[in-house]
């Protein structure tokens, strides 16, 4: 079992992912949270020629699916670890030479004054580290363009309490709160969509997750 020292540390790396140990952890995020990434695109129905915002998007590793399934969507990534702007850069490298894919560090609070406006945005698992919540997603409403599209994507309360690593820095959601948080003047909620798969969880047993994608509209 592990102690408290190492559930706080791999809370920490799950917030910001940094050095070796995030390099690492980053990959296995990537795999894990594939089918979470997928379904949030998927929500946003994308459309020809739409710029795409993601927060939080680790090592990027699911970009050149995105790109694939959506050739003609230009992709633009924002994260709070140098080390996770780094390995996204080195990941995209085609994508970033054809301008299709661009990726930027911010300070997790603030959006960067030269990201433009975005027909959709997405997130995967980040929503628990944002510090004020309702007010960032107020901000990301004011970058989407008329009718745009916000997706957050997230592990239900239910099965994030089982990991006792969420217990440190984690803030934890259930839909009628976060639908909360997102109520403003600038966004109309569409619809949700749940699903559940099967993980390893770090002992490398299987268990039961289940998840969700809320999706609003910009009015």
């Amino acid at each position: 079992m592990a102690t408290k020292e190492e559930l706080v540390q791999l809370a920490a790396q799950l917030a910001h992912p940094s050095g070796n140990i995030g390099v690492e952890l980053s990959i296995i995020m990537d795999r894990t949270n594939s089918n979470m990434t997928k379904q949030a695109i998927e929500a946003l129905n994308l459309q020809a020629g739409q710029r795409i915002l993601e927060l939080g998007h680790g090592n990027a590793g699911h970009v050149s699916w995105l790109l694939e399934k959506h050739p003609d969507v230009t992709y633009v990534g924002l994260d709070i670890s140098e080390t996770m702007h780094r390995e996204a850069i080195n990941n995209n490298l085609d994508a970033i030479a054809a301008k299709k894919a661009s990726f930027y560090l911010y300070d997790g609070i603030d959006l960067p004054a030269s990201i433009q406006q975005v027909d959709a945005i997405f997130f995967v698992n980040t929503i628990y580290f944002i510090k004020e919540p309702a007010w960032f997603i107020e901000q990301l409403a004011s970058l989407l363009r008329p009718h745009g599209k916000l997706a957050i994507t997230l592990a239900s309360r239910k099965f994030m309490e089982t990991l006792p690593f969420t217990a440190f820095g984690f803030r934890l959601y259930d839909e009628a709160e976060l639908c909360r948080l997102a109520g403003n003047k600038l966004l109309q909620f569409v619809y949700r969509l749940a699903d559940k798969e099967q993980i390893s969880n770090k002992a490398g047993d299987l268990v039961e997750r289940e998840y969700l994608t809320l999706l609003w509209k910009k009015i």
